[in-house]
């Protein structure tokens, strides 16, 4: 009977670790993420056809690198973060660090490897 208690314990705990978590922690999706990826692709857009260092670099080439950048951030952003974003106007450095990380596939898409 003791083991069932703590089976049944566990089970309450694992629902709710699973099934509790606010909104705030969760990825975005949907029109928020919709509306983060626009975002991200125009200001990355912007960024790089204002700077010479890609003057050479095909406007597609520049579209696929902010597409890419963009998508795979989103796939690592929380509700809380975008919130963050928001109010700050600007990543925080922990963000800028770890989205560095997750967007080291793109920079292949700028060195047409």
């Amino acid at each position: 009977m003791k083991y069932i208690k703590w089976m049944i314990l566990f089970i309450l705990i694992v629902v709710v670790v699973i099934f509790g978590r606010s909104d705030e922690d969760k990825i975005i999706s949907g029109t928020v993420r919709a509306d983060f990826i626009e975002s991200s692709n125009n200001t990355c857009l912007m960024d790089l056809i204002e700077n010479p260092k890609f003057n050479e670099v095909l406007p597609e080439t520049l579209a696929s690198y902010c597409s890419c950048t963009s998508n795979r951030v989103a796939d690592q952003l929380t509700n809380s973060e975008v919130t963050e974003i928001s109010k700050r106007g600007s990543l925080s450095e922990e963000m800028r660090e770890r989205f560095i990380v997750v967007t080291e596939p793109c920079r292949e898409i700028l060195l047409g490897l």
